[in-house]
């Protein structure tokens, strides 16, 4: 049955759905919901939907996407799950357990197809083998990827002593962040947690923790940082060059006093090189700080050289 095929590969399950399947019609075109924080235009989205052409579902031709879900905030979605809803599309594709959760409320008649970071602890599926009810999808488990970034973290940067994690208020938990903290304590870190509720609150709580003298930032997993990356990218790159410009402040005078000793260097030992070269009086170094020519010329310049 062509809506049954149409579910399952959406959620890439390998059992049939325990709903009740409709006989493909022909000429029927299938309508899909998306409501995720990704642009209709971003890799994932476009790599889904020609997987979905591969087997046979083509947008424009049998295959028509509900508008109004891609780059989905969390502040949108009290408005845009009641209304995907009442456009009763033939399944929805939900990012995240924010989003997800919302519409477990909304319907428990939709196909939805959720990614999220694990399906039984969110109570969204009974167990992975058999989901049930109308929910399906991908367990991402990423909260264990956030602890094996986190030591990666702390080997690739051994000086920083306080490090932060990046966590979305919406989807972090509690015991999440508690066992990153005492992960970190255990290898001698400091973990600070900088919560974002929202992408306006990521620039506040970027710039918190590089006043607090954070020198590495672990990402946790969400849809909605993930979809931030770029503005995370940018302001923690800002911040580093502003900490690396007040750590070199409180060395200015000692290098300004090395680069003048070095550009003095420099024009002597070219005078050396040239006197060398040319069969000229090398100069000879002593002990006070000075340059004395006695008998000197005006040395020929560049093109007087090059004509002899």
């Amino acid at each position: 049955m062509k809506r049954r095929k149409f579910i399952t590969l959406l959620g890439g399950a390998a059992a049939a759905w325990p709903l009740a399947a409709r006989a493909q019609q022909p000429g029927r075109t299938y309508r899909l919901g998306i409501v995720v924080p990704a642009a209709r235009d971003d890799p994932a989205i476009v790599a889904f939907l020609d997987e979905l052409r591969v087997h046979g579902f083509v947008e424009g031709q049998n295959l028509e996407i509900v508008p109004g879900g891609f780059q989905a905030r969390n502040e949108q979605i009290a408005e845009l799950v009641p209304a995907m809803v009442k456009a009763a599309p033939d399944a929805i594709l939900s990012g995240g357990d924010f989003t997800t959760r919302a519409f477990q409320k909304a319907t428990q008649t939709i196909p939805l197809v959720v990614m999220t970071e694990d399906m039984v602890a969110a109570g969204f599926a009974a167990s992975l083998a058999r989901p049930g009810g109308n929910i399906t999808g991908m367990s991402l488990m990423s909260p264990d990827l956030d602890g094996k970034r986190q030591d990666i973290l702390i080997e690739a940067a051994p000086g920083a002593r306080r490090i932060a994690a990046v966590a979305d208020s919406n989807v972090a938990s509690l015991r999440h962040l508690q066992a990153l903290s005492d992960a970190a304590q255990a290898r001698g870190t400091e973990l600070l947690v900088m919560r974002a509720d929202k992408g306006e609150d990521l620039v506040p709580a970027l710039n918190e923790a590089s006043a607090q003298g954070v020198r590495a930032l672990n990402v946790l997993s969400s849809p909605m940082l993930f979809c931030y990356r770029h503005v995370i990218i940018e302001r923690a790159a800002a911040n580093l060059d502003a900490q690396i410009v007040d750590q070199l402040q409180t060395h200015l005078e000692g290098l300004s006093g090395l680069a003048r000793a070095l550009a003095s260097l420099d024009a002597v030992a070219a005078l050396a090189e040239r006197a060398g070269t040319l069969g000229w009086c090398r100069p000879q170094f002593v002990r006070e700080p000075c340059i004395a020519i006695e008998a000197g010329r005006r040395l020929p310049g560049l093109v007087e050289i090059a004509l002899h």
